[in-house]
């Protein structure tokens, strides 16, 4: 399955890429999921740019009225507290 989620072309520094070029896909093993890719976070080029826009989306839904988000498997991602 190819995912289109604009970003894929827009900022396709926000995401990681295979050696072939290929999207990398989301993986909680010994799951593959080729529907869900993850932003790369920490990518040189995500920062600030991706967090803001991450912020910009959370803060529509909650102006919108929603109040509580899921958050997916966060044992698999670093924390980063703004702390060191």
């Amino acid at each position: 399955m190819l995912a289109r989620h604009p970003w894929l072309k827009e900022h396709p520094e926000w995401f990681k890429w295979r050696s072939d070029g290929s999207i990398r896909y989301a993986e909680n093993p010994p799951k593959k999921y080729e529907d869900i890719v993850n932003v790369d976070f920490y990518a040189d080029a995500a920062i600030p740019d991706l967090w803001v826009a991450l912020r910009d989306i959370v803060l529509f839904w909650a102006n919108e009225g929603v109040r509580i988000f899921r958050v997916d498997n966060p044992h698999t991602s670093r924390c980063h507290s703004g702390n060191g």
